[in-house]
């Protein structure tokens, strides 16, 4: 007597669960719900492209996850502790 998938393996014929999407570091700023953070985290990048080619642009932050609203909302914050960083380190 044949027996059937199911009673082998009692998941046969369920499709798994697809893996769960890895948090980028925006994605963990923007779930404290503070300002702090992203702020923290844009500045930091602002630091890193302007090192690397000279500039930042709005761009660059909406190549690294940044929304356009948070951008406009915190770009000048985060601009303003971005030089407080450099000036620091020099």
């Amino acid at each position: 007597m044949r027996r059937s998938n199911h009673e082998i393996d009692p998941f046969a014929g369920f499709k798994a669960l697809p893996p769960l999407r890895q948090l980028t570091p925006v994605d963990k700023a923007r779930m404290t719900g503070k300002p702090g953070p992203m702020v923290a985290l844009m500045a930091r990048v602002m630091i890193e492209k302007r090192s690397l080619k000279g500039d930042c642009t709005d761009l660059d932050l909406k190549m690294a996850g940044f929304r356009q609203a948070e951008i406009d909302t915190h770009g000048m914050e985060a601009r303003q502790a971005a030089l407080r960083l450099v000036h620091e380190a020099a």
